[in-house]
């Protein structure tokens, strides 16, 4: 997701983005904040084990920063989803970037759950 919203600020510079990083639900209304994106932060840092979408951290895996363990165990595919708010009360702004992100996530994620 970060390479897309860095890709989505070069093309559309006049449009601020505050990122929210969490591991926990997060109320979005409460945050003032217009989407979610979960990190991978802690499992990254050595915390300990935790189950994560391949496609959340493709990256790590490939520079071998994460590994894949108890690979008996791994989960079906799931689906990702933009979250916001409403439609009624979606700026300007996150459409645009919905509009924008959707397609490149279905193209950068057309590979993953297909072995």
């Amino acid at each position: 997701m970060l390479p897309i919203i860095g890709e989505f600020l070069r093309l559309f510079p006049e449009i601020t983005v505050k990122l929210l990083q969490s591991d926990r639900n997060v109320d979005l209304v409460d945050a003032y904040a217009d989407l979610a994106v979960a990190a991978a932060d802690a499992a990254i840092a050595g915390v300990g084990a935790t189950l994560l979408l391949e496609h959340d951290v493709a990256e790590a895996l490939s520079a071998g920063k994460l590994k894949i363990v108890l690979k008996e165990f791994e989960v079906s595919a799931v689906p990702v989803h933009l979250i916001h708010v409403s439609r009624n009360l979606m700026p300007l702004k996150l459409r645009r970037f919905i509009e924008f992100a959707a397609p490149r996530l279905r193209q950068s994620l057309s590979g993953f759950g297909k072995r």
